[in-house]
């Protein structure tokens, strides 16, 4: 008789373990998840039950994680999150609208010295539903929780925002800066020049390929991990045109023996999702996508840059006497920037697929393509600001895109 009371009190005891287990140490893929049960976890302690409890109990706690939301057909969105390497975490999406909540699958992390950078893939959402990206460790304790939207514009005007200069701005320009940004709603998120803000030292030997490759994962996980936008409760797609400080050097051209590694780390930490329909992969790291109506391209300035034909030594004869002499450096001339294959790649695209093509780049500069078209030597003046850190609101009209606000700010 003892043994049988033993036995149904362990039964009991064990029974009561699986009832108050952590809420995302049992999710059923794509299940929605009973608010009765969510508030007896809360009721529990159980931080995530009482996140998504929507509780007024629960208080969040400041983000520690650096994440990054990247650009997405609609139904899709794709994320990175730089974590210290010993770390190990289990990664979930919830649809506060349906109550749902689903465990992701991860792709291996890349790891380089103490960083590790995970990649976080969901598909089968609803355009123009509330997410949140949450994190879980071991023992099912929340450690992170983010809302976002997917890529979708479907219904009003669109809206970018450009954001140059980061690495002269101080964190509390930059909280000025997101303060502005979530205010203006924008549908995407676009770094430009100066975007990269990291004090590494000088680049490897020329022919050091996988140190390079580690010295500019190491440099873009500085600069991460010091990006106040990365740790906002607000995910935003974000992108980046290709500036001087990702590419490695100031001025640079396709003589840039480091450009492949520089080119496939920018890539790692600000991902997309490539998708033929919608986001189209172009050469080097230009991308072109459309969004709510309007096609953008994203133009790398660096890969396919000729070099400018440099200074030379003009010796004429004076008296007695050969006076030699300087010239000044050649200018590029205007088109030269992208290269041919990009203006081909965009030519081909427009005539295959009809319709305005709007272009931005990281000098900043941002404009239409036509058949006819050849680059403007010099950005708007109003953009051109940014270089020195602030932003700017673009909003689509019949055309293309025109600022609606451009804000530069002090150090």
């Amino acid at each position: 008789m003892r043994f049988f009371s033993c036995f149904f009190a362990l039964v009991w005891l064990c029974a009561c373990a699986a009832e108050n287990k952590a809420i995302l140490l049992g999710v059923e893929p794509g299940t929605p998840v009973d608010i009765r049960d969510l508030k007896r976890h809360c009721d529990l302690g159980d931080q995530a039950a009482c996140s998504l409890a929507d509780s007024d109990e629960f208080s969040p706690s400041p983000a520690r994680l650096s994440i990054v939301q990247g650009i997405a057909p609609p139904d899709r969105a794709v994320f990175t999150a730089l974590l210290p390497k010993s770390s190990s975490y289990s990664w979930f999406i919830f649809n506060r609208d349906r109550s749902q909540l689903s465990k992701l699958s991860l792709v291996r992390p890349v790891t380089t010295g103490p960083w590790s950078l995970q990649r976080i893939e969901a598909r089968g959402l609803e355009p123009g539903s509330a997410y949140e990206l949450l994190a879980g460790d071991s023992g099912g304790r929340l450690v992170e929780s983010r809302s976002f939207r997917t890529f979708s514009t479907a219904g009003r005007k669109t809206r970018i925002a450009l954001v140059g200069g980061l690495k002269s701005l101080s964190p509390s320009s930059e909280k000025r800066i997101w303060a502005s940004l979530a205010n203006n709603r924008p549908d995407l998120l676009v770094f430009t020049h100066g975007a990269l803000s990291a004090t590494l030292g000088k680049l490897p030997p020329e022919k050091q390929r996988k140190a390079a490759r580690e010295f500019f994962f190491a440099r873009h996980a500085q600069a991460r991990n010091s990006l106040s936008f990365a740790r906002e409760g607000l995910l935003l797609p974000t992108t980046v045109a290709w500036g001087e400080d990702e590419f490695g050097k100031l001025g640079g051209d396709k003589t840039f023996p480091f450009k492949d590694q520089a080119r496939e780390v920018l890539e790692l930490f600000f991902p997309h999702w490539a998708d033929e329909s919608s986001i189209v992969d172009g050469p080097g790291i230009s991308t072109l996508f459309q969004l709510g109506g309007h096609r953008i391209a994203v133009l790398d300035e660096y890969t396919f840059r000729p070099a400018a034909r440099p200074s030379m030594v003009v010796c004429e004869k004076k008296g007695k006497k050969n006076v030699c002499s300087k010239t000044a450096a050649a200018a590029r001339s205007p088109g030269s920037t992208f290269g041919n294959l990009q203006l081909e790649w965009l030519s081909r695209w427009s005539r295959k697929n009809g319709g305005p093509i709007s272009i931005l780049t990281g000098t900043p500069w941002v404009g239409p393509f036509e058949e006819t078209w050849t680059e403007k030597a010099e950005a708007p003046s109003s953009l051109a600001k940014l270089e020195t850190g602030g932003f700017a609101i673009l909003e689509s009209s019949g055309k293309g895109f025109a600022a609606l606000e451009v804000s530069v700010l002090k150090r």
